[in-house]
């Protein structure tokens, strides 16, 4: 629309000045006396140069407009399209909320037998498929507890491949979560990926981390940090430490990365018991809170 009024309004500024001039035509024309002829035919080459000088300035005036108006036109149009792909961005590539999996109805058939154990107690004549040594150890021994109400879980994606993962554990004496299991899912069913039980535990550090530890005598102590892989189906081991007898008698120190419970494929540390303790307790210090739903909130149909 700005372009048309541009052409418009330079046309009508031509057509102006050339009717101005054909009116000077005419005048020198109806001139009786030569100098009045003569003065007729200056006035009217001034105003034909004055009309060329116009013209030139309405038609160089008319480029730029255009101009002008083409780049904003063409900054609106990639405005536009700026827009259109941060909206598919915030919804997920053109995604919408609808689109997002059901992931407690896939974790289901975890959900519904954690809570059965906890409502009604471990069966040892039954074959369980997600049950946890711990949650088994916890319901055979479960004080004045209300399982349903003590037995946490959570659905978040610890392994940062976009699939959540299912937490479920128990929030400890000292106010921190210890892990019973956690799952993934691997073409939509849920699998097991960590067990933790009395003398085997996981404690959340935060930030998809976890400690590791446990006994296999009192010659033997474990310990270390550990994450899960990319695709949530295994642990990987940031640091593990243990303790073994080398020989009669002797105990020595290890440490690897693999969370292999073998001396032969760990490194010796040469440190005093007390030094291997100390890093126990520096795991101590991270131990945090997991928020967790109460297992007897559970949705499990």
């Amino acid at each position: 629309m700005r372009r048309n009024r541009i052409k418009i309004m330079t046309i009508s500024l031509i057509m102006a000045i050339s009717m101005g001039a054909s009116m000077l035509l005419a005048a020198c024309g109806s001139a009786k006396e030569p100098g009045d002829a003569a003065g007729m035919a200056d006035q009217m080459q001034e105003a034909a140069a004055r009309a060329e000088e116009a013209a030139a300035k309405a038609e160089e005036a008319a480029a730029k407009a255009e101009e002008a108006a083409k780049a904003a036109g063409q900054t609106a149009e990639d405005a536009g399209e700026m827009s259109e792909a941060a909206g598919r961005d915030s919804e997920g590539n053109g995604e919408s909320d609808a689109d997002e999996p059901d992931w407690e109805a896939l974790y289901a058939p975890v959900l519904k037998e954690t809570l059965d154990v906890a409502r009604n107690g471990y069966d040892s004549d039954r074959e369980y498929q997600y049950v946890s040594t711990g949650l088994m150890e916890k319901s055979m021994y479960p004080g004045d507890d209300d399982l349903t109400e003590v037995v946490g879980y959570t659905i978040t994606d610890v392994s940062g491949d976009g699939i959540p993962e299912l937490l479920i554990g128990i929030e400890t004496e000292d106010h921190v979560t210890s892990l019973y299991s956690i799952h993934t899912l691997v073409d939509d069913q849920p699998v097991f990926t960590l067990d933790g039980w009395a003398r085997n535990y996981y404690i959340w550090l935060g930030d998809g981390h976890y400690e590791n530890t446990g006994s296999n005598g009192a010659m033997s102590t474990l310990c270390g940090e550990c994450h899960l892989s990319k695709d949530g189906t295994e642990i990987e081991w940031d640091d593990f430490y243990f303790s073994d007898e080398k020989e009669p008698g002797v105990i020595g120190f290890y440490h690897n990365t693999t969370g292999f419970y073998d001396i032969n494929a760990a490194e010796e540390l040469d440190i005093s018991e007390d030094e291997f303790r100390k890093i126990l307790e520096q795991y101590e210090e991270r131990y945090t809170y997991l928020p967790m739903t109460p297992i007897g909130e559970a949705s499990t149909d």
